[in-house]
């Protein structure tokens, strides 16, 4: 988990998960069972740090992907006073795009 600020001072938490399954058949059908919204595929890691404990990751600003046996996930949240979801929508695309 990270929390990434803009340069105007909006923030996000980003939640990631490598899982490394082992076959890419496997793989398929975790990402299927994770993609399934409510499923609560990311540990609740806000809560784990006072800073963050108000933050709720809520599914809606989420993505994976899979890549033979990898199946990567990533979740992002506003946090802070500029709950800004366009900011948030943007980080989730980026890490998914990553290579």
């Amino acid at each position: 988990m990270a929390e990434l600020v803009s340069p105007s001072g909006a923030s996000v938490l980003v939640a990631v998960s490598v899982v490394d399954m082992p076959n890419a058949e496997n793989a398929a059908e975790f990402k299927d069972l994770v993609d399934v919204h409510g499923t609560g595929n990311i540990l609740e890691l806000p809560k784990e740090v006072r800073r963050y404990r108000a933050v709720e990751f809520t599914g809606y600003r989420y993505g994976s992907r899979q890549d033979g046996t990898l199946v990567t996930n990533v979740q992002v949240e506003p946090f802070g006073r500029s709950r800004n979801a366009v900011i948030a929508a943007e980080v989730l695309s980026l890490a998914l795009e990553a290579e």
